[in-house]
């Protein structure tokens, strides 16, 4: 699953050629759940950002919105005190169900 930052701040960036936010690959294995960066220029997972044990990453995840273009998840990444908005294109919303389900966070997107 991709996320990134805030969708409609992307369009500014492509026609001004800067970076606004960060973006993020989340993938969630039998035992963890990993977030590289995407690396620009290639869109592929990057650099390891962080690896959360897949028992102690729902406990991470709050308010789950799923939207018709953009969906979001509040996900507090280890060493950060307030949670990180990630915002999930639409192409990867089914992915967001099955990462949600699969780890029992009992979030029901709205």
């Amino acid at each position: 699953m991709a996320t990134g930052g805030n969708p409609w701040w992307g369009w500014d960036a492509l026609l001004s050629g800067g970076v606004i936010h960060d973006s993020h690959y989340i993938t969630l294995t039998e035992e963890t759940v990993l977030v590289h960066e995407i690396s620009p220029g290639t869109a592929l997972p990057g650099e390891l950002r962080y690896e959360i044990a897949k028992s102690q990453a729902q406990e991470h995840i709050t308010e789950v919105r799923r939207r018709t273009f953009w969906s979001s998840f509040r996900f507090r990444l280890p060493g950060d005190e307030k949670a990180t908005r990630m915002n999930v294109r639409r192409v990867w919303r089914t992915d967001l169900d099955q990462f949600l389900g699969l780890l029992g966070t009992g979030q029901t997107p709205r």
